[in-house]
């Protein structure tokens, strides 16, 4: 129900700005008040919904005096230990470890809507009912594709010094394999879903991969959605 609750008040609130969207501190209010929303139903949730957050609250309130858990905590990338590391210095507890994901995911993927989204109301709705549900089950997952999607900006731009700040594999060794392929085929489908590249990963549970056909297949799955979406909100 919460999520149908989110997709219908972020197409309510867009529908209700829609011709002013296309200036720019409308699409800045619209994006903050759209994904603050999400960070706060995802933040905010317990820690028995999503399939793997008992797992890293778990990590996060043991790893510093338990054997176990602290072998479990060497399992984990680089940049997501530092995470931990970070959060434990300022004492934050379990919640304060959700928000703090959450906040980076949304982060993410709202800022790259607003740099390249020619249509933040249908970019914004599609993620909420996408990809954002997902995002409670896989959350380091996300939290790594958040950062992917601006790196590769930031290749396209030849800024590679800073792109290698936010590679992927620090916080998931998965999302190492970016998939420039599908955002290429992406690219080149329709005009809502060539902005909004988040659609490039294809993931699964244990590992990232691609290959043409599903390319295709992907591009022409989000092409039907792009087509009957885009008819009932004009």
């Amino acid at each position: 129900m919460i999520f149908i609750f989110n997709a219908f008040s972020i197409l309510l609130y867009g529908l209700i700005v829609k011709r002013k969207l296309t200036e720019d501190k409308y699409k800045k209010r619209y994006l903050a008040l759209c994904f603050f929303q999400m960070l706060l139903i995802q933040g905010l949730r317990s820690t028995e919904v999503g399939t793997d957050t008992i797992m890293y609250t778990e990590v996060y309130n043991n790893y510093l005096h338990s054997e176990y858990y602290a072998y479990r905590f060497t399992h984990f990338e680089k940049g997501f230990q530092l995470l931990y590391d970070i959060l434990h210095r300022v004492s934050a507890d379990e919640q304060g470890l959700l928000i703090t994901m959450s906040a980076i995911t949304m982060a993410g993927f709202g800022y790259f809507i607003y740099k390249n989204s020619k249509d933040v109301l249908m970019s914004t709705f599609l993620y909420a009912c996408m990809f954002y549900p997902n995002s409670f089950n896989i959350s380091r997952q996300y939290l790594a594709l958040s950062l992917s999607i601006n790196s590769y900006e930031l290749i396209r731009e030849k800024k590679y010094i800073k792109a290698a700040l936010f590679y992927p594999s620090n916080i998931h060794s998965d999302a190492g394999s970016f998939p420039y392929k599908m955002v290429e085929e992406l690219e080149s489908s329709t005009k809502h879903f060539a902005d909004f590249k988040c659609h490039s990963f294809y993931i699964r549970r244990k590992s990232c991969c691609y290959d043409t056909a599903t390319c295709r297949k992907v591009v022409l799955y989000i092409r039907r959605w792009s087509e009957l979406l885009g008819k009932s909100i004009v």
